[in-house]
């Protein structure tokens, strides 16, 4: 809708090229599940062609592995450029809020010893106020954890936002946070974009009332890449 009003004529009176992943984006309220690609044609017709980009720019090889297990990518990367010796994803399941806060100073502790802290980056599905990280951060200020937008990082600060809020920016180490609901769109969409927002390393408080489901979606994900729809 802002490019059609921002060029001249619109985009149907012009040529042009865009590039982007239209794939588990619906993480924002209120979207009414017309994909991006279905808008486009909405508005200019059917005379545009379509081409997939499948090379997997970010994530190292294991994380680009979990994101098309738990996301269904059909297909999935046709090849991952990071040719680094990532660690396996941390999944670290939680019984309550205090349990996850806990949780969470754990992977912190434990990723500190790996990577500098400016380069660690808690996400969580929830506003700052309302996330685990918020609530880390009171009950451990020694962790001296900030949110994303409150200004420049101070040394030893760790910076946490929403997957929203980071959507399109990436960081060597993500802590995914709060995942309490992973079986409809939103819930898949906002696993996908947090996940992929990691470079290198890769950890996930997941509530364990949902750990069937998250199994699940790794079976599914199993069986498509078993049958070639995940490559």
């Amino acid at each position: 809708d802002v490019l059609e009003l921002m060029t001249t004529g619109g985009l149907s009176a012009g040529r042009w090229a865009m590039f982007g992943d239209f794939e588990r984006q619906a993480i924002y309220a209120g979207l009414d599940g017309e994909s991006g690609l279905e808008r486009l044609r909405s508005r200019v017709g059917s005379a545009f062609t379509t081409s997939p980009l499948r090379i997997n720019c970010r994530n190292s090889t294991r994380i680009a592995e979990a994101v098309t297990l738990t996301s269904g990518l059909a297909p999935g990367y046709s090849r991952v450029l990071s040719d680094a010796d990532s660690p396996d994803i941390d999944v670290v399941f939680y019984r309550n809020p205090a349990h996850q806060v806990e949780q969470l100073a754990l992977v912190l502790r434990r990723l500190l010893k790996k990577y500098p802290s400016e380069n660690i980056v808690i996400l969580s599905t929830r506003a700052d106020a309302a996330s685990c990280a918020a609530a880390t951060a009171a009950a451990h200020p020694d962790l001296r954890m900030v949110p994303y937008k409150s200004g420049p990082l101070g040394e030893g600060g760790i910076r946490y936002a929403s997957v929203h809020a980071f959507k399109g920016l990436e960081a060597a180490a993500v802590i995914l946070t709060d995942i309490d609901s992973i079986e409809d769109a939103h819930g898949k969409s906002l696993l996908y974009v947090g996940m992929t927002r990691a470079r290198h390393g890769l950890a996930m408080l997941i509530n364990d009332r949902v750990r069937s489901d998250y199994d699940r979606l790794l079976m599914d994900g199993y069986k498509k890449a078993m049958n070639g729809g995940g490559r």
